[in-house]
């Protein structure tokens, strides 16, 4: 594809993006109101196929860094629920290093979505020849033609989005260092208590606040609490979009 056509295509596919990020709040008003368990269903598939990569590896540091990723990718999965904002359009939710794994692993979800399209389609029109003037089978038709082409859509997005991110890592790089370290002395107490959590081979679940309380230790525990209405403040002052 030359420059011409490709910049055309990318425009194209900012217009769906947009048109995402419009629908995105009600989105998830409507996720959360109609399937109140899709979150721990999204939870429970990356438990499974984390303990399938576990179970290809026998290197303890590769493990390690598995179940860390896992952890992470559930952590912005709540994230985007609370703040009702898709994380792949917005950045600032994840770790920019981290971000990249999160569209590819994103990606294969829609492609996942994509396989099973084409195959209802197949099933559609095999059907169509045997019923020809049957109304309920072009709607339905007509539906799945759209959940394919939305699928499509959002897997060539994230290929628009994983290129665009790879030109600009170095910069990104630099950026999450600074964000980290600016966590990281803005809240030490809490940034080990994490790191330690986050590490943890026993389990796949999040850091928890009550787990956190009790890992820490006395002498920290009037730090921790510091540093935690520091924290839970700025959250609040986000979440009504102030500074």
């Amino acid at each position: 594809m030359n420059n011409q056509g490709k910049n055309k295509k990318n425009g194209k596919l900012q217009i769906f993006q947009k048109f995402l990020m419009l629908v995105e709040e009600n989105e998830f008003k409507i996720i959360k109101k109609v399937m109140p368990d899709h979150l721990e269903k999204i939870e429970q598939k990356i438990d499974t196929k984390t303990r399938e990569k576990l179970e290809e590896t026998e290197d303890e540091k590769e493990k390690e860094e598995i179940i860390k990723n896992a952890k992470l990718l559930k952590l912005k999965l709540k994230n985007s629920f609370n703040s009702n904002q898709l994380i792949n359009y917005h950045i600032g939710l994840s770790s920019p290093t981290e971000f990249i794994s999160y569209l590819e692993w994103n990606k294969q979800v829609h492609l996942g979505a994509l396989k099973n399209d084409i195959i209802n389609l197949a099933i559609l029109a095999t059907l169509k020849t045997i019923l020809k003037e049957n109304k309920v089978l072009d709607i339905i038709t007509v539906f799945q033609l759209f959940f394919t082409a939305i699928n499509y859509l959002c897997i060539e997005l994230q290929k628009q989005n994983i290129e665009r991110l790879q030109q600009v890592e170095p910069m990104l790089m630099k950026r999450e260092e600074r964000e980290s370290n600016r966590f990281l002395n803005t809240y030490p107490t809490i940034a080990e208590l994490i790191d330690k959590k986050m590490g943890d081979t026993r389990s796949l679940n999040c850091p928890t606040l009550d787990e956190l309380n009790d890992m820490v230790s006395e002498e920290k525990q009037e730090q921790f609490i510091r540093e935690m209405r520091i924290l839970l403040k700025k959250e609040n002052n986000r979440r009504r979009g102030k500074r």
